[in-house]
């Protein structure tokens, strides 16, 4: 999609946002179910978030929310944000490996404008080790009431082998026996995982907050398309930049292209029409009447929620059983990952996506077919189309584009998957440390990369390992979405390797039929000892309630 398309659809979106969405997210408390009491780090944290009704309006309109993970400080360790349909959302965050292990805050809000809006009290989120850590005297949970909800859990046998089919049945009912229609999720784990769940089993999880009453159910106009905002500064004075200054982004593993205007004091708002999933990050560049505009920076835009700090917690004597487990099942797993790689794979080339997606390069050239080259100036004298003078203490490299006009400025770099501005750079590099260029000089492909393909694109293969650092210095990390995750998530147990996990599966929406039963299935790994189900859900008027059952998974008899 071109810039001016991404531009024009950009319009369009927030057209129809603004007029078509009657409401948002109501303001009510929602629910959120982890996949498992616990987790070490580096893993990954599925949930799914409920709310007692769907967000006002049709039920197929996405609305944005946010989930902060807080420290003992009140800090924002993890951060992501998703989409909700229809009232629940399944997705994840991924914890860093460098998180210290303990006890975490999670809170899940939504924006009303600028503003963050709490969406949910703490949620617990427990973090292990390989060091055993004590827990505060006391934890802040403040209710263990339950529904007056029955929710049964029953498995075919108490004791199932290795590797052998696992078949649950969970019915819910009232107090009076009544089937009773909810959604909820189901967990199976390994036994360790348990060892944690001491106080933070209770669901919910805190005194709920009944916000049914009119008085109190606002309304919030939560957000229905991804945005990136900020503020465009000159680098040296951190003034603001003049208005209208052309911003453009260019997202590197997404391969999508974006174009705005500033506003007063250097603002920026680009809607993100074509959502982008996971962590990214931007090359950026700044114009004004046409004219490039050197040495901007980027100061992009958060959105603070105030936090609670999450219980502190100290390190303890001896070993974490459920964190060692994890260490030892991970160790076995890059065992076998690394066992499997084939030798010497081609490394892979990270311009050739990028010189696909824009229709291939117009000229290019290997430059091992020809005698060595002392410097990149005799290089670029044997390729058509692209020239370079002096100019004071830099060079200045321009291309002739395929409609005879002569670019007014230095084209763009594609260097080794990283873009870049930066022709002093490219100049520099030594031509035995070039494997190719290639030069895209169409000026109808080069119109779908907008401000950045007006002077025309250079590609740039190296043999530099690790030249990255040297290119991102221009680049800015950005978050994308927490896609929702498949409707259930089940470990593969293949036949050749030995299979150890956590969490045996994950189903983050299963729901009741008219009798208030639902079944599902799963299939026991390696692991021996005890295993357990969690089943957590709510109504559809809005009532929690959950369910549990322990079993046993023995060693297969040969």
């Amino acid at each position: 999609m071109s810039f001016r398309s991404v531009i024009l659809f950009c319009l369009c979106a927030c057209a129809s946002h603004l007029h078509a969405q009657p409401g948002g997210v109501r303001d009510q408390y929602g629910w959120i179910a982890f996949s498992q009491p616990a987790y070490y780090q580096g893993d990954t944290v599925h949930f799914t978030t409920w709310f007692a009704s769907p967000p006002s309006g049709s039920t197929t309109i996405r609305y944005q929310l946010h989930l902060d993970v807080s420290d003992s400080k009140g800090q924002v360790a993890v951060h992501t944000h998703f989409f909700i349909v229809g009232g629940w959302a399944s997705s994840y965050v991924v914890l860093p490996a460098e998180l210290e292990p303990g006890y975490y805050w999670v809170a899940l809000y939504s924006l009303q404008g600028d503003k963050p809006v709490r969406l949910s009290d703490d949620h617990p989120l427990l973090v292990s080790g390989r060091r055993k850590f004590e827990a505060p005297a006391s934890l802040p949970i403040q209710s263990t009431a339950r529904a007056l909800l029955r929710t049964t859990v029953q498995l075919q046998s108490e004791a199932i082998a290795t590797r052998s089919p696992i078949h649950v049945d969970v019915t819910v009912t009232d107090s009076l026996g009544k089937p009773v229609a909810g959604k909820f999720s189901a967990a199976l784990v390994q036994g360790e995982v348990l060892k944690y769940k001491g106080g933070f089993d209770h669901w919910p999880p805190q005194v709920h907050i009944d916000v049914k009453d009119s008085a109190t159910a606002h309304r919030i106009n939560a957000g229905s398309i991804m945005q990136i905002k900020g503020r465009a500064v000159f680098d040296k004075s951190s003034k603001p930049v003049p208005d209208s200054t052309r911003i453009a982004v260019y997202l590197h593993r997404n391969l999508i292209g974006y174009e705005c205007w500033t506003s007063r004091n250097g603002y920026f708002q680009l809607p993100a029409v074509l959502d982008f999933a996971g962590s990214d990050r931007i090359f950026y560049a700044a114009s004004l009447k046409g004219q490039p505009l050197d040495s901007v920076r980027l100061e992009m835009e958060n959105h603070p929620l105030s936090l609670s700090a999450a219980p502190a917690v100290q390190d303890g004597n001896g070993t974490d059983e459920f964190g060692e487990y994890s260490f030892q099942s991970n160790m076995i797993r890059q065992a076998y990952g690394y066992h499997r790689q084939g030798a010497g794979e081609t490394p892979i080339d990270n311009n050739q996506v990028f010189e696909e997606e824009y229709g291939g390069a117009d000229v290019w050239i290997n430059v091992g077919d020809f005698v060595p080259f002392e410097k990149m100036e005799d290089v670029l004298a044997v390729i058509p189309s692209i020239y370079y003078r002096n100019a004071g203490n830099g060079k200045i490299v321009q291309m002739q584009l395929s409609d005879r006009s002569m670019a007014h400025a230095s084209p763009t770099f594609w260097i080794d998957g990283i873009m870049t501005r930066d022709a002093d750079y490219f100049m520099k590099l030594h031509p035995s440390q070039v494997v190719s260029i290639r030069l895209i000089t169409n000026v109808y492909k080069l119109g779908h990369l907008g401000a950045l393909g007006e002077d025309g694109i250079v590609i740039v293969r190296t043999k530099i390992r690790n030249n990255h650092p040297a290119l991102r210095s221009r680049l800015l990390p950005v978050l994308g979405l927490s896609n929702s995750v498949p409707e259930k998530v089940v470990h593969e147990i293949p036949a050749d390797e030995p299979a150890f996990h956590t969490r045996l599966g994950w189903w983050p929406t299963l729901t009741t039929d008219a009798q208030g039963k639902c079944s599902f299935r799963a299939v026991a790994s390696d692991d021996i000892g005890p295993a357990h189900v969690l089943i957590r859900g709510i109504t559809s008027d809005g009532k929690p309630f959950a369910g549990s059952a322990d079993f046993e998974v023995r060693r297969r008899e040969h």
